[in-house]
């Protein structure tokens, strides 16, 4: 196919743009932000399994808490204690996975463990705490 024919079929499927008020300037900021620093953590896992450079702690280290400061960012913006997000995702995990290590059978079922862990008591419980912040 030609790029330019493709270039024009696709600007019909193009959403209109909106103008952002500050918050969602600043959420789609963290986002984005967040988005690219996660990057950066790969290319450096990148370089290091397929390039061969050495493994630099404090790169990897840097980077990491570049993803957590957006994380903080984000958390914040939406009013979410990183500490019941935290919660909330090892709980999540632990449903998932029967209470053990990683478990490939609970990563293959994932979406309906997911599901009837939002059925749980302790779902509901950690659901509430992260409405009431």
């Amino acid at each position: 196919m030609d790029l330019r024919e493709y270039q024009k079929g696709a600007t019909n499927t193009f959403k209109p743009s909106k103008d952002l008020d500050e918050h969602e300037g600043r959420i789609l900021n963290w986002a984005l932000g967040l988005a690219n620093e996660a990057g950066e953590v790969a290319g450096v896992v990148k370089h290091l399994i397929f390039h061969n450079e050495p493994f630099e702690r404090m790169e990897v280290a840097k980077e990491i808490g570049d993803v957590l400061w957006y994380v903080a960012a984000l958390c914040t913006t939406f009013k979410i204690d990183m500490g019941v997000c935290a919660e909330l995702n090892l709980a999540k995990l632990t449903y998932r996975h029967g209470g053990v290590a990683y478990d490939a059978n609970g990563s293959a079922h994932r979406h309906e463990r997911e599901s009837a862990f939002e059925q749980t008591e302790l779902y509901k419980q950690l659901e509430e705490r992260i409405k009431c912040e």
